[in-house]
C-alpha cells in the first residue's frame, strides 16, 4: 500500500507530536530542584534541596501531598516542619491558608504573594529575587506522620513517598541523590514516585495498621 504525501505528513506529525508528549511528561517535569540531600531518623526528615533557576522566580518551594500540620496524630497521614533555612529570601511554611515565617520571632503572619498551602520555601513576595542561572540552597527540618507501617523479613518500615512523579528530576543516588537512614533504588527517572523505605519500631503507645 502506497502513501500519499499528505498521509506520510499526518504519519510524521502524530510521531512528533507523541514524541514531544513523551518527552514533557517523562524527561523534563517542570522547574524543579536540581540535587536532594534526605537525612531521616525514623520520622525525622533533615532535606537539603539545591536550585538552579531556568530563569527569575520570586518564591522556591518544595510542597507535599501530606498535609501540613501543627500538631501530629498516631495514625494520620501528615507532615509537620520543625524550620526551613534559606540561602536567599524569607522561610516559610503556608498550611491553612496561614504562614508562620522562620525569622527572629517565627511568628504567624499574612502570607506573601506567590505562596500556596501546603508547602515550604523561600520567597521574595511579589518581587523576582532568585535570579536565572543562580544556585540556590532550602533546607528544612520536618516529621513525617504515616498512615500505616509496611512489614518486610520481621521488620517494620515507612514507606515516604519523598517526591511524586513530575516534581522532581531524574535522580541518581551518589551524583544528585544523597540519601542517609532509609533504604532507596539507584535511580528515579522523573515520571517515578521517588519511594524510601524507612526502618521504624513503634514507641510504646504508637499503634499502627499493617500493610498487606
Amino acid at each position: 500500500m502506497e502513501l500519499n504525501k499528505p498521509g506520510i505528513i499526518a504519519i510524521i506529525l502524530f510521531v512528533v507530536m507523541w514524541s514531544a508528549i513523551f518527552y514533557v511528561l517523562t524527561v523534563h517535569p517542570d522547574f524543579t530542584f536540581s540535587s536532594s540531600k534526605l537525612d531521616i531518623n525514623e520520622k525525622e526528615v533533615k532535606e537539603t534541596l539545591v536550585y538552579i533557576s531556568d530563569k527569575d522566580y520570586h518564591t522556591l518551594y518544595r510542597n507535599f501531598d501530606s498535609t501540613i500540620v501543627s500538631q501530629q496524630e498516631t495514625g494520620i497521614e501528615s507532615i509537620k516542619v520543625k524550620g526551613v533555612e534559606c540561602s536567599f529570601g524569607t522561610a516559610y511554611i503556608r498550611f491553612n491558608d496561614q504562614c508562620l515565617y522562620f525569622d527572629d520571632e517565627n511568628k504567624l503572619n499574612g502570607c506573601l504573594l506567590y505562596t500556596e498551602n501546603n508547602e515550604y520555601g523561600c520567597t521574595f513576595g511579589n518581587n523576582y529575587g532568585f535570579k536565572k542561572g543562580v544556585e540556590q540552597t532550602i533546607k528544612a527540618d520536618y516529621f513525617i506522620e504515616p498512615p500505616q507501617l509496611f512489614e518486610f523479613e520481621g521488620k517494620t518500615y515507612i514507606k515516604f513517598i519523598a517526591y511524586k512523579s513530575g516534581k522532581h528530576p531524574t535522580l541518581n543516588l551518589g551524583k544528585n541523590f544523597f540519601v542517609e537512614g532509609a533504604l532507596a533504588d539507584e535511580k528515579y527517572y522523573s515520571f517515578d514516585n521517588v519511594v524510601v523505605y524507612v526502618p521504624y519500631k513503634p514507641a510504646n503507645g504508637e499503634f499502627y495498621k499493617l500493610a498487606c
